[in-house]
Formats: C-alpha cells, sequence, structure tokens
C-alpha cells in the first residue's frame, strides 16, 4: 500500500507528516509542485514525490497520483490533519492516536481495501453523531483510500472540479454502485479551511460558490446547494454549501 501527502505551501510546517510514527513515514511520500520542489527537498528529500510541471492544484494532484500509483491500493491523506480515536469501546469520546494506535489505524485501513474500493477516516466533526465504529455510505474527504485498480476500470475521476472533488469522487463511486466504508473509532482533525498554505492559495468563496453549483449540475438529484453560517472560517460570513445525499445516490445505483 503506498501513502501519499500531497502538500502546497507548507515546506516547514508538515503537521500530517510530524504525528506520523516512522514505520509509517517509511511508506509515506510528500508530492509537491515542480516549482516548490527545491524548498521541500531541504526538509524530505527521501520522501518526496514531485509532480510534473503544470500540476499546481489538488484536483489535478490526486488524479496523477491515481494514475501512476504501482500498488493496488493506496491513501491520500490532506497534509494540515492530526489523529483520534475513540477512548473506549462503547465511548464516542475522542483521545489523540498513540503510535500503537496509529498501527492499527493503517492496518484497518489496508485490510478494508480487500472488501471496498473506496475507504476514508471520519471528520472530527460530527464523529460522536454516529454510534458505530464503522459505517458504510456516506461523506469521505481528507483521507481517501483507494483500490487503484477498481477505481481506474471504473474510469471516475478527481479532476473534474477545481474544489469539492471528495464529494464529486465519492459520488461517483455510489452512483457506480461502489459503496465506500468509514471508519468512526478513528477520526481526523484540520484547522480552518482558509488557513495558510494549501488549497487557500486559490480557493476563494466565489470559486466555492461556482463548483457547488458545478457539482450540483453533475449529480442532479443527489446534490443541494445551500447557503451556511461560518462560525470561524470565511470571517464567519455566510458561504455557498451543499447538502449530499449519498444514501440515495447508492440506492439509485441499486434499484
Amino acid at each position: 500500500m503506498r501513502i501519499y501527502i500531497p502538500s502546497a505551501g507548507r515546506p516547514d510546517k508538515q503537521p500530517t507528516w510530524d504525528v506520523l510514527p516512522d514505520f509509517i513515514k517509511e511508506q509515506t511520500q510528500i508530492v509537491v509542485q515542480a516549482k516548490q520542489a527545491e524548498q521541500y527537498a531541504r526538509k524530505f528529500k527521501d520522501h518526496m514525490i514531485v509532480l510534473p510541471e503544470g500540476i499546481e492544484t489538488i484536483s489535478p494532484t490526486r488524479q496523477w497520483l491515481l494514475d501512476n500509483c504501482d500498488d493496488d491500493k493506496m491513501v491520500m491523506i490532506d497534509d494540515d490533519l492530526t489523529f483520534s480515536c475513540r477512548a473506549t469501546e462503547g465511548s464516542t469520546k475522542l483521545t489523540p492516536q498513540s503510535s500503537a494506535n496509529m498501527r492499527e489505524m493503517f492496518q484497518d485501513v489496508e485490510n478494508s481495501l480487500d472488501d471496498f474500493t473506496h475507504m476514508a477516516i471520519s471528520t472530527r466533526e460530527g464523529n460522536n453523531h454516529v454510534a458505530d465504529d464503522i459505517k458504510e455510505v456516506g461523506r469521505a474527504l481528507r483521507f481517501h483510500g483507494l483500490r487503484t485498480d477498481v477505481v481506474r476500470g471504473l474510469g471516475v475521476r478527481f479532476d473534474r472540479i477545481q474544489l469539492r472533488q471528495d464529494f464529486d469522487f465519492t459520488l461517483q463511486m455510489l452512483r457506480a454502485g461502489k459503496p465506500n466504508v468509514i471508519f468512526y473509532n478513528y477520526a481526523h482533525n484540520q484547522p480552518g479551511s482558509d488557513t495558510k498554505g494549501g488549497c487557500s492559495v486559490f480557493r476563494t468563496p466565489e470559486l466555492m460558490e461556482k463548483t457547488a453549483h458545478t457539482l450540483a449540475a453533475l449529480h442532479p438529484g443527489f446534490v443541494k446547494v445551500v447557503e451556511k453560517e461560518t462560525k470561524s472560517s470565511w470571517g464567519g460570513k455566510k458561504r455557498t454549501d451543499v447538502t449530499v445525499y449519498w444514501k440515495k445516490a447508492f440506492a439509485d445505483a441499486n434499484s
């Protein structure tokens, strides 16, 4: 299994990399733009993939990795995450992961791809809304595990839209009749969506609004464009968002 961390504008600050234990780092590579390769090489020369010239945003980055991965299993993780797990069996309370927890999580990720084409780790936000440790068919973002051979065979892509490609990819998979699995006994946490680096270089409220409508047009009946209040990101202003009907999309594929 290959593990990739696409990164941009953060050569000296890598929250995801920093929390990975050494035995996971050994099979992990930071994926960087050609124009930033020299900056990243100071720290990650031995754990770095340089993208072809011209690939400078996350959607084509993910697609290039999917196209070029030489293993049947791959994981793509955002570069600004920390990880938690449920403190005790039967509880939804989260605690920071230990090295042993991390080993168990990545083993569960790899094993799950024997049975599922697409898997994810739950976001911290909303994790306590699901009591079960594992849920089938739902939202997947920031942490994707894939069976590369099956996904490529389906023709499902990450690069159809500039933002919300997580949602577009997941809906393509569900509408192809492939359920995903999300682990809720683990969780990942990300700082505000407008923090420095990553997609913040090109992500604007206007582009967010545009891609919301594009996503709805790509998946009519399964995506609704809505206005939401933000508590911290975007200065607490209203933003255009989407409501996605994951289970409806999967059920439609199997009706």
